[in-house]
């Protein structure tokens, strides 16, 4: 079981610590059988195993090789819609690929250990980038739809000053005037492109807005809401669907703590609940 990133790999199934004979292999074949019951319990033919944290059954799983590296089994929470982690490869992030995953610090101080920009510089990044936008979309000769706004393209220095990047895709638009080319196919990303793509609608800098509005939501939430959950016969729809659904019904039923409920729980109340409400 591998992950392969675009700079980055890493082994987890078998222990890339041991050799052949110690992972219960042989030379001439390195496949395994393994199963992941109904009660959480993950076994294998080469005796690795894990449990879930809730386990029992009539509980919703998945197994993911998330985007910073590590591997995590979610369960499915039915009364928020939401997945929570209920297992994880490495819990210490500092020791996934020797890295804490995307926007992740690691602190020596005195033992290793993983940091996330707190609230007020999630929030820096997110107005850092709303004027890269504002500028490609009305500052320019001409101006400029990215079409491809998520946040692997939206880099850090180390500042935390965000750059856009990535203007493979770009449209340019004229003042006044009509773009300057179709596109041959649909561009952008799934889960985050805007429903004009979808719905033939004339392609403006909304679409960037849209993409980036997932994108700070992801920021805000710390999951992927990018992604499709679904399945056993259930139609497949975005988490951010279900995210929005919970956080309208928090605010329709007159809960003070939606803003609190909705963030990144890693940020143990370290965020102006101002600037988290605009």
């Amino acid at each position: 079981m591998m992950y392969d990133g675009p700079e980055v790999s890493s082994l987890y199934w078998p222990n890339p610590d041991g050799n052949v004979f110690r992972n219960g292999r042989t030379n001439y074949t390195s496949s395994r059988i393994y199963v992941l019951d109904e009660m959480g319990r993950f076994l294998s033919s080469d005796r690795m195993s894990f449990k879930a944290s809730d386990m029992g059954f009539g509980v919703k799983r998945k197994l993911t090789m998330d985007y910073d590296g590590n591997l995590r089994l979610y369960s499915l929470n039915h009364s928020t819609g939401l997945w929570n982690i209920s297992w994880e490869a490495l819990s210490e992030q500092y020791k996934v690929h020797g890295l804490c995953g995307k926007l992740g610090i690691c602190i020596y101080t005195p033992e290793p250990k993983c940091s996330r920009p707190p609230g007020y510089e999630r929030f820096n990044v997110a107005v850092g980038t709303t004027r890269g936008l504002a500028y490609l979309h009305h500052e320019c000769l001409e101006w400029v739809i990215h079409c491809d706004v998520r946040p692997e393209n939206i880099l850090l220095d180390n500042g935390f000053e965000p750059k856009i990047e990535d203007f493979g895709l770009v449209k340019l638009s004229r003042r006044g005037g009509l773009g300057s080319g179709e596109f041959s196919r649909v561009p952008g990303t799934k889960g985050y492109m805007a429903p004009e793509w979808a719905m033939n609608l004339p392609i403006t800098a909304k679409v960037d807005a849209y993409s980036y509005g997932v994108a700070v939501l992801e920021m805000v939430r710390g999951i992927w809401l990018s992604n499709w959950v679904g399945g056993d016969g259930e139609e497949q729809e975005a988490e951010l669907t279900r995210f929005v659904r919970l956080v309208k019904r928090k605010i329709q039923c007159g809960e003070d703590n939606w803003i609190e409920d909705t963030l990144d729980p890693r940020l143990k109340g370290k965020f102006s609940r101002q600037q988290q409400s605009k």
